[in-house]
Order: structure tokens, then C-alpha cells, then sequence
């Protein structure tokens, strides 16, 4: 596959030690240490190693959802190598989880108390089902942490009440407490947000045991892959914004990679039909057959930038949203779709 030799050649085209503390770095370091952990490697660690003990050197803070994920990858490099180090980050983050002033349900503002904090709406977004949500289930699961665990089991469920709209069954981005209502207000729908929750749930649910919260957090999978089956182009893309007939949509490859690797699992694991497996992995193929080259080497195109609801204007704001080739978090949603990818054609 394409997208594993991209993984392993941006490995040593980006220099980890110059890489910002932030969620779309810490997506790609947790999908870099999911691929050794899957593939039995150590071609990662290094990498890793590097960024952690970079950032290790010249401090670092957690304070919102964003700045928490980078706690994936460190306890997945404590697992590696049992370097208190690692695992005293992945317990900051825990921390952070544990007494962050809850703003919605045991959701906490998306921003924290990060400088955004100050400018945006308090709200929470869609976002952090990935950002912490995965985190929660895991550290969790393996450190006996009932809390975290508690916290894991619900995200599904209070995202679904506060950020599904239940006339289309999509997500909406941002809920803000100012106007206890979702953001944008019309039915607009992100595509990559709506990913976040198709590739967050399998992440997690591998962690949850079962019972009730489990049963309901597979229910939410369940009725998005079903919508979002409707929404896939005839060339397996997905687009930026979830609209029959937008002018100005254009193809966006992490949402795409994100969606491909939730119906690829719900197949895999017998909770969606085969045909779901069949879009699920014609949407990864789009994504890795337009693996190519720029002037540096392999290249992940059509990634859109880092993306806000914005205030006033939130349909504009999505289709104006430039795209980028590699972006991190594209990158780490093509890997999650890979790994996806190779379990169900083994």
C-alpha cells in the first residue's frame, strides 16, 4: 500500500523536534506507534523518541482538547519502552480529563483554557470524540483507571444528544452553551468532523467492555454508517461538506481516509454488511491510489486545513478552507485506514 510508504518516508522527511504540541501532530505519532504495534516493528520509535523528548526539554502544556492529544502517542511510547517519561505525559493528560470544568454533560470546554479560550465561543466540537475520547478508553482500559473508563464510555452517546441532528442523522461540528443549540445552526455538515466520530468509536470500542454504555456507543456507529454510505462519491471520495449538489464542495482525502476506516471495522467486526466493507474500502483506495509525488518525494493531497466553524459565515468557511498535501492528521487518517485496510484482506 501506498499509504505505508508514505508513512515511513514523511518518518524521515519531517524533523519530529520541530513539530508543534498539537492534535494533528499528535494524531500522526499515535498512527506511527499503532503501525509498529500492528506490524511488530520499532521503525517509529525513534521518531517518537525525539518528539517527545524534545518537547520534554522545553516544556509543554495541556489545556485543551487539542494540546491533549499528543498523549496517544506517548503512552503508546511508554508502552514500547517503559520510560517513566512517557507514561508521566499520558498521566498530564489523564489529569487534564479528570478536572477540566465540564461545560456540557462531563464535556469540557473544546478550547480549555488555551488562548482560543479567549476569542471563540465556549463550546464543545466534535473534534475531541478523536482527541480525547480515544485517549480515555485506552489509558483507561490498560491503567485500571475507572474514571477515565466512565468518562470513555459516554462519549458517543452525549456527543450523539448534543451534536446529532436527527432529522439527517449527521454531526453537526460545534454545540455552544451561549445559544444551547449546535453550531452552524443550519444544516450544515462537516465532513471530516462526521469522520472524527466514524474512526474515533472503533478506536475506542476496542477498549470499552460490554454492557449498556458499549451497546449504545455501537448504536451511534451504526445509524452514521448508514447515512454516510449515501454521501460517497462514484469515485469513493467524500467531501469536505456532506451536500448533494454544493457548488464549491471539492474532495477531501482525511475525511474520506476517516469514514473509510470506521465502515471497513463496523464490516470486520460483523455490526455492518458486507456492503459497507465495499464502500468502506473503494474509499480507501481513492485515498491511497492518489498517493503521488511532488518535488520532495511521496505526497497525500487534498487534505483541507486545519478547520473552525466558523462565526457568521460557517458555510463559506468550510468550502474557502484551503487544502494541503501531508498534513499530519490527513496522514495519521490515511494510516488508520491502511492498518483497517490490511486486516479485512488478510
Amino acid at each position: 500500500m501506498q499509504t505505508f510508504l508514505l508513512a515511513k518516508h514523511l518518518s524521515h522527511r519531517f524533523l519530529p523536534e520541530n513539530m508543534k504540541w498539537m492534535w494533528g501532530q499528535g494524531l500522526l505519532n499515535y498512527a506511527f506507534g499503532l503501525m509498529d504495534e500492528v506490524h511488530g516493528t520499532d521503525y517509529f520509535t525513534d521518531f517518537l523518541c525525539r518528539y517527545y523528548n524534545a518537547h520534554i526539554d522545553r516544556g509543554y502544556s495541556i489545556v485543551s482538547s487539542d494540546t491533549a492529544a499528543p498523549g496517544l502517542g506517548a503512552f503508546l511510547l511508554w508502552k514500547k519502552t517503559g520510560e517513566e517519561k512517557y507514561l508521566a505525559i499520558a498521566e498530564a493528560v489523564a489529569k487534564y480529563m479528570r478536572e477540566a470544568r465540564p461545560i456540557v454533560a462531563h464535556l469540557p470546554n473544546h478550547h480549555g483554557t488555551g488562548i482560543h479560550s479567549y476569542t471563540y465561543p465556549q463550546s464543545i466540537w466534535i473534534d475531541s470524540i478523536m482527541m480525547y475520547g480515544v485517549f480515555a478508553s485506552r489509558y483507561g482500559h490498560e491503567r485500571g483507571d475507572d474514571v477515565l473508563l466512565d468518562y470513555a464510555k459516554k462519549q458517543a452517546a452525549v456527543f450523539a444528544k448534543y451534536l446529532r441532528d436527527e432529522v439527517s442523522g449527521l454531526f453537526y461540528h460545534s454545540y455552544w452553551t451561549s445559544t444551547e443549540s449546535p453550531y452552524p445552526s443550519k444544516p450544515i455538515f462537516w465532513g471530516r468532523g462526521n469522520g472524527w466520530v466514524m474512526a474515533a468509536i472503533p478506536l475506542l470500542l476496542e477498549y470499552l467492555p460490554d454492557g449498556e454504555d458499549k451497546d449504545a456507543t455501537i448504536e451511534v456507529f451504526l445509524k452514521l454508517a448508514r447515512v454516510l454510505r449515501r454521501y460517497q462519491r462514484d469515485d469513493g471520495f467524500y467531501e469536505t461538506l456532506l451536500k448533494f449538489n454544493c457548488k464549491g464542495n471539492y474532495i477531501e482525502s482525511s475525511a474520506t481516509a476517516l469514514i473509510a476506516s470506521g465502515l471497513m471495522y463496523g464490516a470486520r467486526k460483523g455490526i455492518l454488511t458486507k456492503k459497507y466493507a465495499t464502500a468502506g474500502k473503494h474509499a480507501f483506495e481513492a485515498v491511497d491510489n492518489s498517493i503521488c509525488r511532488d518535488k520532495h518525494g511521496l505526497c497525500l493531497p487534498n487534505i483541507s486545513a486545519p478547520t473552525i466553524p466558523v462565526p457568521l459565515a460557517p458555510k463559506l468557511g468550510y468550502l474557502l478552507t484551503p487544502t494541503g498535501s501531508n498534513l499530519t492528521y490527513g496522514v495519521a487518517a490515511a494510516i488508520f485506514a491502511a492498518l483497517e485496510y490490511q486486516r479485512c484482506t488478510q
